[in-house]
């Protein structure tokens, strides 16, 4: 499977969509605590956001070659690299105040940034780890590739251990969804797009979505349950739950990245904003940490009002900076300086 998948402003427009969901889920993920409301959107969006994005990431994905997965790679893990030290450099601003800690926690915090990647950032080393096992498997029958993904995505977290690090349990978790996406060709995407949006499937998938959202409020850690990076040992509730809940988790992302994928039409402006949709991935939780900072200092609250604002105000920061390259540039310093010295 080596066809090249043209940009396409569906896409670009579906990317831009998808990185709302992302910025908000993560601005209002400071006040799960405090509301039943911000948690049952908390839920919902996580049921999907991610999924749909692997998927857009699998899809295109297609023209798998060595050389390429090499060079994507490196590229991708100076932006990790990148990404990391300045999460240091946060902690050293806001939480170390300006002073270097203990040598045991500076030690024992570096080593983390080195094996755990922080946050977000997992889905750079998992959109990495998922090429090279394209790469890998690309020759195996493609429905038995799928069907042992599937089952592994859904028995690894009976595995007690550590899969937080270097994203490993992640990886598994939500390669079938990056799979699908590699095996989907533009005739099944033509074939969502272009058939009737019938009005009366969205109500009863929608209805379904949040009324598991409902159920999910009483369920101890259920959001943690969604990120797919903890065993079950981990969790409060019997295994055997645990897992039930993880199936519907996955049957809810397909529901909702069909409806999704259905009803989306390309639009200009979202188009081109979801070109920058790395961009917007890897700044806006820099934003939103700074912005909560300072919505803490002055007393503003944890409450839906003031997280949906600091989610206006990061998406808005995020548009105007993505008008600059040089926010790509430091992304990749290193690649930017060796390409400056071919040039010259």
């Amino acid at each position: 499977m080596n066809r090249t998948i043209q940009r396409d402003g569906y896409f670009d427009t579906l990317k831009f969509v998808l990185m709302l969901f992302v910025i908000y889920g993560h601005a209002i993920v400071f006040g799960l605590k405090n509301s039943d409301l911000i948690k049952g959107i908390y839920i919902f969006i996580y049921t999907f956001h991610m999924p749909l994005f692997i998927f857009v990431s699998g899809y295109f994905s297609k023209n798998v070659q060595k050389s390429k997965t090499n060079k994507f790679a490196l590229r991708f893990i100076e932006t990790y690299i990148v990404c990391q030290i300045a999460w240091l450099l946060y902690l050293f601003i806001f939480s170390w105040h300006l002073k270097i800690p203990e040598t045991e926690v500076l030690l024992s915090t570096i080593k983390r940034y080195i094996l755990y990647p922080f946050g977000y950032l997992w889905y750079i080393i998992s959109l990495i780890s998922w090429k090279y096992l394209i790469l890998f498997f690309k020759d195996i029958n493609k429905t038995l590739l799928f069907i042992l993904a599937a089952i592994a995505s859904l028995l690894i977290g009976f595995i007690d251990y550590n899969g937080e690090v270097m994203s490993i349990s992640r990886t598994i978790s939500f390669f079938p969804f990056f799979l699908l996406g590699y095996y989907t060709t533009n005739e099944n995407i033509m074939s969502i797009r272009k058939g009737k949006n019938k009005l009366y499937l969205l109500i009863p998938i929608v209805v379904l979505l949040i009324s598991f959202s409902s159920f999910c409020l009483d369920y101890p850690k259920i959001e943690e349950l969604s990120y797919g990076k903890y065993p079950f040992s981990y969790f409060e509730t019997p295994d055997s739950l645990d897992f039930v809940i993880r199936v519907c988790f996955i049957i809810a992302a397909f529901l909702m990245s069909y409806v999704l994928m259905k009803f989306c039409k390309a639009n200009k402006w979202f188009s081109l904003l979801g070109e920058k949709s790395l961009l917007f991935y890897i700044y806006h939780l820099y934003i939103l940490f700074i912005l909560r900072f300072i919505f803490n200092h002055f007393g503003l609250g944890n409450n839906i009002y003031y997280l949906s604002i600091q989610a206006i105000i990061a998406t808005t920061m995020l548009v105007v900076i993505s008008r600059y390259k040089f926010f790509e540039t430091i992304l990749n310093p290193i690649s930017y300086f060796l390409n400056r010295r071919k040039i010259d």
